[in-house]
């Protein structure tokens, strides 16, 4: 029998208490290695002691096997909706493991894959449908694995729209979208209200996770010219071809040699033949290392985990498999050689490596694709293991910040590739390897930050010839332009004459502003050479200054709101 931590009890409590107040369905936002999974086993302990039919659906196989193991740490005896292959997998694994596979037909406790409700509420199997319906109208209680999925218009979405008397929770560690639709009943989403009673920090310092270091080494590709798809992330063929290098694979081997030699752990990959590339440039370095996917069968993946905990294996390389539901307390380290603008999908891989276990004093991330830097800057975060601000809102809240605070700069070590961390962990030196940084270091971090960050986009030759030329048409003093307009009818000649006037006026307003911008910085880096200047300005306003200096009046003056007057 498990006995739940004091903060997985809280999160219960809070929830029956906005149940008290009157919302339907909630949410347990717990953080990665929070133990959702024996929060929910719980919560259904309770229901299946009462008798009341309890549904807890899952996307994935490897999150229908974690759930229905926690239901056997609590002796709870349940049944599946799955296919005949995961169940059996299941099943199997759990009576190998607990001595018993608490498989029930008639319990009243159902572990359901998603996808297979999906498909026979759709599907044309009029007996399944029926039967699939019969269950969802009777169902007291459902609870949904990493619900951050669950807004209107989804399969999850139907499925939750077939249980209008029952009562729901959903579970996450990231109450967040990649696409920016809200969670909330009121926008695109199903919740009234959430919970979240703890954080990864307060987890770390109760000693419910372990510390970690991060190491982001340096970056071999760029991202120009990926898409970034309709649910919010990179497109993952386009990404693969940045990434699928020997070079920057080999620097992953490097590094793992270095920082986490003879230790095991999990590499995040952009797709099946990039895992497949990762493990075998590993394997040839004579590091043991496995490529697994969803593809993989099931026997086999817990096999591999297995020879991982044992030290048969060293490195697990994954695609989209071990982000959501994988617990593995012996892993040391996470290597991500997968670029992702998905905050989510950044911290369940993040989290991979920060269960406790003996003798691990700390976790370690290999950032290759600065990922970390990327989200502590998109969502304004003081500290890797910060959050943003959860809300049931479309779209989603930079860090909230007290009064008394300010977001922070963030830097690394060149010598080490210790970081990102805040610039006071290194007043003193690198914090891992004592480095004292130059000025001429500075100036290459701070290159760096804006690659990262970046979405920087370097101008052709052409391209810069073009703006230069629309520049000078900007500048053509107001008697010669009105020569040109000659030939125009009297109206269009004093449209097109009050026009470039407003937009000559507004640009001498802007190009001041950048220019005291630009020195006010130059001041507080005075290392900085004028090109890094200028990447700065692109980086913080999202505009290059050349073609600032091409825009309309009504651009000009919404570009020149966003710039702090410096004097």
């Amino acid at each position: 029998m498990i006995t739940l931590r004091d903060y997985q009890n809280e999160a219960i409590a809070v929830n029956d208490k906005l149940y008290a107040e009157g919302n339907n369905t909630t949410a347990i936002v717990l953080s990665t290695g929070g133990g959702k999974t024996f929060v929910k086993a719980s919560i259904a302990d309770r229901y299946y002691r009462e008798g009341k039919q309890v549904v807890l659906f899952a996307h994935r196989d490897v999150l229908i096997s974690q759930i229905s193991g926690a239901l056997c740490k609590f002796g709870v005896r349940h049944q599946f909706i799955a296919s005949d292959k995961t169940v059996r997998d299941i099943t199997n694994a759990n009576l190998k493991d607990d001595g018993d596979s608490f498989y029930d037909p008639t319990s009243c406790v159902y572990v359901v894959a998603t996808g297979t409700a999906v498909a026979r509420l759709n599907g044309k199997n009029e007996f399944k449908a029926r039967q699939i319906s019969q269950l969802l109208g009777k169902t007291e209680l459902w609870m949904m694995d990493e619900c951050h999925h669950l807004v209107q218009g989804s399969g999850a979405g139907l499925i939750v729209d077939s249980m209008p008397n029952a009562r729901g929770i959903g579970v996450t560690a990231t109450f967040i979208r990649g696409d920016t639709q809200g969670l909330g009943s009121h926008t695109d989403g199903y919740f009234s209200a959430f919970s979240n009673v703890t954080s990864m920090i307060d987890l770390i310092r109760s000693g419910s996770l372990s510390p970690y270091k991060i190491f982001s080494p340096d970056i071999k590709f760029d991202m120009k010219g990926v898409n970034v798809t309709s649910g919010g992330d990179y497109n993952q063929k386009q990404t693969a071809g940045k990434v699928d290098k020997r070079e920057i694979t080999g620097d992953a081997v490097d590094h793992y040699v270095k920082h986490l030699s003879g230790k095991p752990v999990i590499t995040f990959g952009v797709n099946i033949e990039h895992c497949e590339n990762i493990a075998r440039q590993f394997n040839e370095s004579g590091i043991p290392s496995k490529a697994v996917s969803s593809k993989t069968p099931l026997p086999e993946r817990n096999q591999a985990i297995a020879d991982l905990k044992a030290g048969v294996l060293l490195n697990l390389v994954n695609c989209d498999l071990f982000g959501e539901g994988f617990n593995s307390p012996s892993v040391s380290g996470v290597i991500m050689i997968r670029p992702t603008q998905s905050y989510s999908l950044y911290k369940q891989q993040f989290g991979r490596m920060l269960r406790v276990a003996p003798g691990k004093t700390h976790g370690i991330l290999l950032d290759h694709v600065g990922n970390t830097f990327r989200m502590m800057k998109k969502f304004g975060l003081k500290e890797p293991h910060d959050d943003p601000e959860w809300t049931l809102d479309r779209g989603t809240r930079r860090a909230k910040l007290k009064d008394d605070e300010a977001l922070e700069d963030t830097s690394r070590c060149l010598e080490c590739n210790y970081g990102p961390a805040t610039l006071d962990k290194f007043a003193n030196g690198c914090p891992e390897c004592g480095y004292v940084e130059t000025a001429a270091d500075r100036e290459v971090k701070q290159r760096e930050i804006q690659q990262v960050s970046g979405e920087l986009v370097e101008l052709s030759v052409d391209a810069m010839v073009e703006l230069l030329s629309e520049r000078d048409n900007v500048d053509t003093p107001i008697e010669k332009f009105a020569e040109k307009c000659q030939s125009l009818p009297a109206v269009a000649r004093f449209s097109a004459i009050s026009k470039h006037t407003k937009r000559a006026h507004q640009q001498t307003i802007l190009r001041d502003r950048i220019q005291r911008w630009c020195i006010w910085y130059h001041h507080s880096n005075p290392t900085f050479s004028l090109d890094t200047v200028r990447r700065e300005f692109s980086r913080t306003f999202g505009e290059n200054i050349i073609k600032a200096q091409t825009l309309s009046a009504r651009e000009a003056e919404e570009l020149c709101n966003k710039i702090p007057h410096k004097e």
